[in-house]
């Protein structure tokens, strides 16, 4: 991992006491600059270091890997399918990009990668992205637990297990997991484009598709 990646990343460390430690270690030589463009002005430029590839699976079961969806527009996120609030969250408003999009859709490709493997299996997957309509909208890959590892670190994801609750309904063990709640805008070459906050509205990435798009 290069510093100059790290530095990039330090606003957005925000997974538990060591990536609140690593924000603040970050801070004094913290280089950003602002999205050209944005409209509202959420995000932060990336100098379009190759996006790390990694080899998955979605939601049917079939393999995925980042490389085969080059020629789009990649937009990529960190979800778990029992977060109570900011990922059902996440998942529509993909789902309201993708429907504003129109046929420019097409073009474009929405994936999320889980940051819980244990309990995101393709039938659980199925189950959240219907419930949200996003079905045919999102991507959503998983894998055994060191492959996935690999990819939260290629992306400076920082994924914490809470502790484990009784489970309620007696299925599987309940417990929350934290993680950074952000997406990335990758180009159609396969480029890091854009980093952006869970907070982005819909207006703000839609200019950035369009833009990234042509």
């Amino acid at each position: 991992m290069s510093s100059e990646r790290l530095k990039r990343w330090a606003p957005f460390l925000v997974a538990g006491a060591l990536q609140l430690l690593a924000v603040a270690l970050a801070l004094s030589n913290l280089r950003l600059s602002p999205v050209s463009g944005a409209i509202g002005g959420v995000g932060t430029d990336l100098d379009g270091t190759p996006a790390p590839d990694f080899h998955l699976v979605d939601q049917t079961g079939q393999p995925v890997a980042l490389s085969d969806l080059r020629g789009k527009v990649v937009v990529l996120t960190f979800l778990y399918t029992h977060c109570p609030d900011t990922c059902p969250l996440m998942a529509s408003k993909l789902g309201q990009v993708h429907d504003q999009l129109g046929e420019q859709a097409q073009g474009v490709a929405f994936v999320a990668v889980t940051v819980d493997p244990e309990r995101d299996t393709p039938a659980q997957v199925q189950q959240f992205l219907a419930a949200r309509q996003v079905t045919d909208k999102l991507i959503f890959l998983t894998g055994n637990r060191p492959a996935l590892e690999a990819v939260w670190q290629a992306y400076h994801i920082g994924v914490t297990r809470g502790p484990t609750r009784p489970s309620l309904s007696g299925g599987l063990a309940d417990y929350d997991v934290t993680h950074n709640a952000v997406l990335y805008l990758i180009d159609k070459q396969g480029r890091e484009r854009r980093l952006m906050s869970e907070d982005f509205t819909i207006r703000d990435i839609l200019a950035d598709i369009e833009r990234l798009a042509q």
